[in-house]
């Protein structure tokens, strides 16, 4: 699924400008997280699978690159997570017994995706970006150095203030199941499935375009 979807993307970007469709857009962008929640699956020490609850919180910054051609939006992105905080709340056994203890772990993330979607006259825009490859690094902690794969998708909607500014809304969901531990590629202890939401400001600027556009 997830090769055909980049062979398709990657025909239609060479082929439109080669029928005339040479709308380019650029669009960088920054996403504030409004939250992130997941779990954890890990095999514990009695061989049992435990499933646990967590929050995240991560920025991002990434480009779009693609083309836009009478509304039509496709091409490629790329992201970049600088900081990827886990938090876990799980129950521990102490001296005066059980207790609640909260645990962190942090992660740089970054990855790149195929997208398509729309822009209507009024500046209103809707995508899908289906996520090929995210990765990982565990920056703190136990598993320091330790990397984490995997993909995903994402859907987003938003509108173009004026022409070089869009406000958007984006939910987004990925697994992370693969990867390298003490330096073993494969399946990893634990997992993850992820859910976050973020909201962006984006600056899509659309060059060789020979259309005019007035100001939303």
């Amino acid at each position: 699924m997830q090769i055909n979807l980049l062979k398709a993307v990657l025909f239609l970007y060479f082929i439109m400008p080669i029928l005339g469709f040479s709308g380019v857009t650029v669009e960088p962008f920054y996403a504030f997280s409004l939250g992130a929640t997941g779990q954890r699956l890990y095999i514990n020490s009695k061989g049992q699978n435990v499933l646990e609850d967590f929050t995240a919180k991560a920025n991002i910054y990434g480009l779009r690159l693609g083309y836009n051609y009478h509304g039509i939006m496709i091409g490629g992105e790329y992201f970049k997570k600088p900081k990827f905080t886990f938090r876990e709340e799980t129950t521990i056994v102490t001296n005066l017994g059980p207790a609640l203890a909260e645990f962190e772990n942090k992660f740089e993330g970054r990855g790149y995706g195929a997208y398509i979607g729309y822009q209507a006259d009024n500046g209103f825009r809707f995508w899908y970006t289906k996520y090929l490859k995210q990765k990982y690094k565990d920056v703190d902690g136990s598993n320091s150095g330790d990397e984490r794969n995997g993909d995903g998708w994402s859907i987003g909607v938003g509108c173009k203030a004026i022409h070089w500014l869009a406000l958007n809304l984006q939910a987004t969901k990925y697994s992370l199941n693969k990867g390298v531990s003490a330096g073993i590629s494969g399946s990893i202890d634990p997992s993850y499935e992820i859910t976050e939401w973020h909201i962006s400001i984006s600056f899509p600027f659309d060059i060789f375009n020979g259309e005019s556009y007035e100001s939303y």
